[in-house]
């Protein structure tokens, strides 16, 4: 007669008649079953075979029990979710949601709960199924995360196929999978939450989320927070982040770090961010007043309002112009602008200086021509 077995480690010893429903406590437990000490009782036979199917086969349990574990295929209805001693074959995934559900009749609803003792073991198991599988298996959950995000309609098919995503990465880095394949991980990662962005975005400006995540004042009604979300209110300005820079410059940034020989990493990805961030922010700081001295100094040479107009829209459609650069270059682009703007900035202010200088010759040369012809009695004559 099968038994289930529990196989938390915090679990008691205990086991589920599947035929009779009734529960077998821990003084009638595994030891009750083995009158003979070397030979495996029957209840040892079923907690190894619900181990065997849950890992997919292991050495350990042949080198515990050797041959003597039969599987009995009579009491199931297609023999799924069982396997031979020693014959490595791993459970279904697919399968697994029956595996420990279908073999519990209708009166142990109970005990199937998801904060029961054997739901908790259900749980588990599918942990280690996923965790335990082969390195072939990796491929097939980044594809389906991918296509859960392609497909996700709201916030909890976006968030879910994240979680996806992220066990996938974990699993990427217990198998030490290639560098390129923890990045694909983050490319779905980051993308999904660049669409979580867009949707608290939408959310707030439709009044169903509050606009900080927090619970506003004075509101009979307060929209939901992101305690309520299950979001974490830190995140929200990362997740933000990644959206102001795209998909392009994260993907460039993954590429980088994949060449260098590392595994990329999400720090990889904000620090690379905030990197471009600050360098265009500070040249523009120094744009902004290379463009102000220039301008300060054209004002003292120029004095036509119509020219001096003319140029301060021309200048701001350059700066306009340059913007655009900017926000689409990258921070190689910027050092070479920037370095090309400081030889632009010293030939204009020496142009400016000889302007300078010539103006207050010519102003000298005034001042002498006008005192030359009071000498010469012009300015009486005038009178």
């Amino acid at each position: 007669m099968p038994h289930i077995v529990c196989q938390r480690a915090s679990c008691k010893p205990r086991s589920l008649d599947v035929e009779s429903g009734d529960n077998i406590g821990p003084d009638r437990g595994l030891a009750a079953h083995s009158p003979d000490p070397e030979r495996p009782s029957d209840g040892e036979k079923d907690a190894a075979t619900a181990t065997r199917n849950i890992h997919g086969g292991d050495d350990a349990l042949d080198a515990q029990f050797g041959n003597t574990i039969d599987v009995d295929h009579e009491d199931a209805d297609d023999g799924a979710g069982h396997a031979e001693p020693g014959n490595g074959h791993s459970a279904n995934p697919n399968k697994f949601g029956g595996l420990l559900a279908d073999n519990v009749e209708g009166d142990d609803d109970e005990l199937r709960q998801p904060g029961s003792e054997l739901g908790k073991c259900e749980s588990l198991a599918e942990e280690m199924l996923i965790t335990s599988d082969d390195t072939d298996r990796l491929p097939t959950i980044i594809s389906r995360a991918s296509t859960r995000l392609m497909e996700a309609r709201g916030s909890a098919e976006v968030l879910e196929a994240k979680q996806a995503a992220e066990m996938a990465l974990h699993y990427a880095k217990l198998t030490k999978a290639a560098y390129e394949t923890h990045g694909d991980c983050l490319r779905i990662i980051t993308r999904a939450e660049m669409r979580m962005a867009d949707e608290i975005d939408k959310a707030q400006a439709a009044g169903t989320v509050g606009k900080r995540g927090r619970v506003p004042k004075n509101k009979v009604r307060a929209p939901d927070i992101y305690k309520d979300l299950g979001i974490p209110r830190q995140r929200v300005p990362e997740w933000r982040e990644l959206r102001e820079a795209g998909p392009k410059k994260i993907d460039s940034l993954i590429d980088s770090v994949v060449a260098e020989g590392r595994a990329p990493t999400k720090t990889d990805i904000l620090k690379g961010i905030r990197a471009a961030t600050t360098t265009a922010s500070k040249a523009r700081t120094r744009k902004t007043k290379a463009v102000a001295a220039v301008q300060s100094s054209l004002s003292e040479v120029v004095f036509e309002p119509d020219f001096q107009a003319e140029a301060q829209a021309e200048a701001r459609d350059l700066e306009m112009d340059r913007d655009e650069r900017i926000a689409l270059s990258g921070a190689e682009a910027l050092a070479a602008e920037n370095e090309e703007l400081k030889r632009t900035n010293a030939l204009l202010t020496s142009r400016i200086s000889e302007l300078l200088g010539q103006i207050n010759e010519l102003k000298l040369n005034a001042h002498r021509w006008r005192e030359r012809a009071k000498n010469a009695g012009w300015g009486k004559s005038d009178g």
